[in-house]
């Protein structure tokens, strides 16, 4: 994936949640491999894939794999494949969108 040198050379992880360029998890991404660390990438659905799978690309990442996050033999193929690979995590990065439902309160 990467010969860079940097503060993570040599060091793997996988992404998990990259949405865009925009997403916070995109920008951890870019700064890691920067510095030399080789990632992986996961989507869910064709749409996500559609996004994700360019940004793995650019950064030289090949590993680009489905993954519905709320289906535990999906996390489960995703890491048994990283293990196929010779993929030893040291690092994992989730950004899962949390949405609140506040109640509006009457101050009145």
């Amino acid at each position: 994936m990467s010969d860079r040198k940097g503060l993570l050379s040599g060091k793997r992880g996988v992404i998990m949640g990259a949405a865009n360029n925009r997403s916070i998890a995109w920008g951890i991404a870019k700064k890691a491999a920067d510095e030399g660390a080789e990632l992986a990438f996961t989507f869910q659905g064709d749409q996500l894939e559609k996004r994700v799978r360019p940004l793995a690309e650019s950064i030289g990442s090949n590993i680009i794999l489905p993954c519905d996050v709320t289906d535990a033999s999906s996390i489960e193929a995703v890491f048994s494949e990283l293990e196929k690979n010779g993929v030893n995590l040291i690092s994992l990065f989730m950004q899962l969108p949390i949405r609140i439902k506040m109640n509006s309160m009457d101050a009145t």
